[in-house]
């Protein structure tokens, strides 16, 4: 009989463990998604700095020495976050500031689902 109530004096103590462990991990997320909002969202240019000056995906992969698919990434997916290099290849082959080719926007509302504005026709 004591191992039984051993047993179970250890269950609720590895279940009180648990419970204490899912709440701190809760406490640390919601702290985590607090710390997130202050963080500033930003999106790439690139598909605005191709269209302005007339280059197309193919010559900036080739001229930049970016992989195509990466180009495409670049251009399609506006809060995709490349590497450093990426970048930087990005932005010397356009002759502009790494800086240029992000923007910081306040959020996801002012865009679509597929991810770009709204383009006026």
């Amino acid at each position: 009989m004591k191992c039984t109530t051993l047993d179970s004096l250890y269950q609720s103590a590895l279940i009180r463990g648990v419970l204490s462990l899912v709440s701190d991990l809760y406490t640390q997320n919601k702290k985590a998604r607090e710390n997130l909002s202050a963080i500033p969202m930003l999106r790439l240019r690139v598909r605005e700095i191709l269209q302005e000056r007339g280059i197309s995906q193919g010559r900036l992969s080739r001229e930049a020495n970016v992989p195509i698919n990466l180009v495409r990434r670049l251009v399609n997916d506006k809060h995709y976050m490349p590497s450093s290099l990426t970048l930087w290849k990005v932005a010397r082959y356009l002759k502009v500031p790494m800086e240029e080719l992000l923007e910081e926007v306040e959020g996801p509302d002012e865009e679509t689902a597929n991810g770009h504005q709204d383009e006026a026709e």
